[in-house]
């Protein structure tokens, strides 16, 4: 008897690293080759285990010799499959890549860098250009014990700030209409808590 069951991969889609280095206005969601990069990426991952993209369906994912099948939204999945076994093989495998930060600490002067570097950009982010507050956020989620991978974050995080050197703010007579900006992508990314963006 066939059973179905949904999973989610946290950041499977917002997280998969781009083939190049990308500096952008809002919105970020339209990254017009995210979701190929994501489609190759989840492909190669899931070779290995005898998972493949059937000829005729795409987005329709079945196993070579494994009683289950799988469709993907995003990150979101639907499977279904014939015995829990094999829906935990399906789930350890997608999920066998999301790795910790293990790359080396930093010293304690190249903490207080970045922390210097978040602070003084946070005002930045919240009062004239908005498209940096996640990446701020997710930087400054991780200053407490930074990593070379949280400097190489700060580091491209500058190279854009750089590429964008004409932010202005901007004041308009308005007609006390509320406006919010949200994160669509809400506590998205690996330890996130309550934050500005992220």
């Amino acid at each position: 008897d066939a059973k179905f069951m949904t999973g989610d991969v946290k950041n499977f889609y917002l997280n998969t690293p781009l083939d190049r280095p990308e500096y952008m206005q809002l919105p970020l969601a339209l990254i017009p080759q995210a979701g190929i990069l994501a489609n190759k990426l989840l492909a190669k991952r899931l070779a290995t285990k005898g998972y493949f993209q059937t000829r005729h369906t795409p987005g329709l994912w079945t196993h070579s010799h494994r009683p289950v099948q799988f469709s993907l939204v995003v990150d979101d999945f639907g499977v279904k499959y014939v015995g829990k076994q094999h829906a935990d093989h399906l789930m350890n495998a997608l999920r066998e890549n999301d790795q910790p930060d293990d790359s080396p600490r930093l010293s304690q002067d190249e903490a207080k860098r970045i922390q210097a570097i978040t602070g003084s950009l946070l005002w930045y982010a919240r009062t004239v250009d908005m498209t940096m507050r996640v990446p701020i956020s997710a930087i400054a989620a991780e200053q407490s014990k930074p990593t070379e991978k949280t400097k190489a974050a700060t580091k491209q995080l500058l190279d854009y700030a750089a590429t964008h050197p004409n932010a202005i703010l901007r004041y308009h007579a308005s007609q006390m209409q509320l406006r919010i900006h949200s994160d669509a992508s809400y506590l998205n990314a690996p330890g996130a808590r309550s934050r500005l963006g992220g």
